[in-house]
């Protein structure tokens, strides 16, 4: 029986360590994803001033592929699917608990219960710091938590 708990106890601090793993491969996407958004204006305000046709033609050339690589996005919606499927008992559970949860809800709920910090979260969905803080308040709200409870151990007890 002892055996079987540690067992549990160690696939837990193991799924915990992946998604860890995976909010932080997709804060590096992001990162990456922006660094290429503002590289690629940048060629395109040098493509608009260049004055030789044989220059403008390498800079367009620059800026249509990483258009190509923007319409590879959909490997980051596979991976928004794949990170939701993984969760989805847990998104299950408040949903039922929650009903007045939205799917934004469920995903702040997810990376709180993967322990990442709002520094973290901001990137992941597109928000600023303070964007973070004021959905914690408001999820807070939903949940119906005391101001003495701690969000993040209220969502790893579900």
């Amino acid at each position: 029986m002892i055996d079987l708990e540690q067992e549990i106890k160690n696939s837990r601090l193991e799924c915990q360590q992946l998604n860890k793993q995976l909010s932080m491969l997709s804060t590096i996407y992001k990162q990456k994803t922006e660094l290429v958004n503002h590289i690629k204006s940048e060629l395109i305000k040098l493509e608009k001033s260049a004055f030789t046709n044989n220059f403008k033609s390498v800079l367009g050339k620059l800026v249509r592929q990483i258009d190509f690589n923007e319409s590879m996005r959909n490997n980051w919606d596979y991976y928004s699917n794949y990170f939701e499927k993984g969760n989805q008992d847990f998104i299950e559970k408040i949903s039922k608990e929650f009903p007045v949860l939205t799917s934004r809800d469920h995903r702040l709920c997810l990376y709180l219960k993967m322990n990442l910090t709002t520094k973290e979260i901001a990137p992941l969905m597109n928000i600023s710091v303070r964007g973070v803080e004021i959905s914690r308040y408001r999820l807070r709200k939903k949940l119906n938590l005391e101001p003495s409870e701690k969000l993040n151990e209220f969502l790893k007890n579900i």
